[in-house]
């Protein structure tokens, strides 16, 4: 479908659950901006470490940023290194 992506998330991370048995995870978030359209938002999603042997969650949605040259910025709740990316959507 014209304008719309499908986004997926996934970590390579390790760290200490507070809970046994748990994976420890992070909350991210995706903001777009269609730099053609001036139209914008975000999608989040919980994804949670996936360093072998064990497995991690990798969430996905469309999105409906539009046609035109998009600019995607990735940021979680906690410390992390800042990453951009612009593509053409068609």
């Amino acid at each position: 479908m014209p304008g719309r992506i499908l986004a997926s998330m996934s970590g390579q991370f390790v760290g200490i659950s507070p809970q046994p048995g748990v994976h420890c995870s992070v909350t991210s978030t995706l903001y777009w901006h269609n730099h053609t359209t001036g139209r914008f938002g975000s999608w989040s999603a919980v994804v949670s470490g996936s360093i072998a042997p064990f497995l991690g969650t990798t969430p996905s949605d469309y999105l409906d940023t539009g046609t035109g040259q998009v600019e995607f910025r990735l940021g979680t709740d906690l410390p992390h290194i800042a990453s951009t990316a612009t593509f053409d959507v068609y």
